[in-house]
């Protein structure tokens, strides 16, 4: 990926030119490095899947009453905080 970054970059600046401040260079039409890339592959990933799935129903019956939520039922029935 790096690779074609540089070769990217040496045929908008030139061969033998070198890259200055000075120089008036879009750098945001170059290819992102590695570094870059790596954090939104995951991501990526992670969105094709739910792309994958969206035509399955997901069927899950919450219990508002278990005490990780947040939830406690009385004696008489009845929910109440933690």
């Amino acid at each position: 990926m790096d690779g074609l970054r540089a070769k990217h970059l040496r045929k908008i600046v030139g061969d033998n030119e070198k890259l200055t401040s000075k120089s008036k260079i879009d750098l945001a039409r170059l290819p992102p490095c590695y570094y870059a890339l790596k954090p939104h592959l995951p991501r990526l990933n992670h969105r094709v899947a739910l792309y994958k799935r969206a035509d399955e129903s997901i069927l899950e019956k919450i219990k508002t009453y278990d005490d990780r939520k947040g939830w406690i039922r009385t004696e008489d029935g009845v929910l109440g905080r933690v």
